[in-house]
C-alpha cells in the first residue's frame, strides 16, 4: 500500500521537522506534499492538487525529460560532462501555475510535447 502527500503534511504541520522519512508513498506524493504544506493548499482544493501533482509527475520523469531533451546525440556522455547536467526544475505559486524549466548552458530545450510524453511513454516524444 502507498501512503499519499497527507500523511507527510500532517508531519511537517506537526513537527516541522528539517527532513521527513516515509514509508512506502506515491511519488508525486513527495512533491506534492511540501506544496501542500508550504502554499498553504486545502485538500478541497482539487484544481490546485491536480496541479501539484502534475508538477510532481514531471519532477518524478525529470531524468527522462532531459534525456529526451538533449536528444540521441547526447546519450553517450561521457563521465566528466555528468557532473554538469541540470535536470529539470519546476516554480508552482501558490495559485497552482507550474512552470518547468531547466539551467541555462546546459544545451536542449524544453518541448510541451516532450514534457506531456515523457511519464506515460517516453520513446512516443522522440
Amino acid at each position: 500500500m502507498y501512503l499519499g502527500a497527507a500523511p507527510i503534511v500532517e508531519c511537517l504541520e506537526k513537527y516541522n521537522p528539517n527532513v521527513v522519512i516515509t514509508s512506502r508513498v506515491a511519488d508525486a506524493a513527495l512533491f506534492l506534499a511540501p506544496m501542500v504544506y508550504e502554499l498553504g493548499w486545502n485538500w478541497d482544493s482539487f484544481l490546485l492538487l491536480a496541479q501539484g501533482s502534475l508538477a510532481g509527475h514531471l519532477l518524478e520523469y525529470a531524468h527522462s525529460i532531459y534525456l529526451l531533451i538533449t536528444g540521441d546525440k547526447y546519450r553517450d556522455i561521457p563521465y566528466a560532462n555528468l557532473l554538469d547536467l541540470s535536470l529539470p526544475f519546476a516554480e508552482i505559486t501558490c495559485h497552482g501555475e507550474v512552470c518547468v524549466a531547466k539551467a541555462d548552458g546546459n544545451g536542449g530545450s524544453l518541448s510541451t510535447n516532450k514534457i506531456l510524453c515523457a511519464g506515460a511513454k517516453p520513446a512516443a516524444a522522440s
